[in-house]
């Protein structure tokens, strides 16, 4: 099962697909046959949720698992290796969901997870610098009216 794709963010003809079995395979569409595949999760079980390319490092890549026991952003040089990343950026308590490289600066990147999170990386410290406030945005009306609600349901006599 696919789970995402990306265009290679300088080479026009490589295309990466995740799947969910914890890989990733990095295709060449001139050669119509796969360039290399990255074993991204140790557990087969394990899959790939999101996947970005590097907006002018056309060999590095980051990826991200939805497992909530394993929720790390792996970095990945594919010049150095196809079977270890780099690093791994560890911040979320629950799987990753999403991610997405900053198109203007590459030493920034978003994720966000089943932790409802949103959190800023800076790639160069390697820490998550900042998290996007997840508010309603009614401002908690709608969660104070189904309270109210509630407790008027249970203040009224039995009939």
């Amino acid at each position: 099962e696919i789970t995402d794709v990306a265009w290679n963010s300088q080479v026009p003809h490589i295309l990466a697909s995740s799947a969910a079995n914890g890989t990733v395979v990095v295709w060449d569409l001139r050669q119509r046959k796969p360039w290399c595949q990255l074993r991204c999760e140790s557990n087969s079980s394990s899959p790939v949720s999101a996947m970005a390319w590097n907006p002018t490092q056309g060999l590095h890549m980051m990826t991200a698992s939805s497992d909530d026991r394993s929720p790390g952003l792996k970095l990945w040089d594919l010049r150095s290796s196809t079977t270890m990343p780099l690093t791994t950026l560890e911040g979320h308590t629950g799987g990753v969901l999403s991610l997405d490289w900053c198109p203007h600066d590459d030493t920034l990147m978003m994720s966000c997870g089943k932790d409802n999170r949103t959190l800023m990386w800076d790639l160069y410290s390697l820490q998550a610098i900042a998290e996007i406030p997840n508010e309603d945005p009614s401002g908690g009306q709608q969660q104070q009216q189904q309270h109210q609600q509630q407790q008027q349901q249970q203040q009224q006599p039995c009939q």
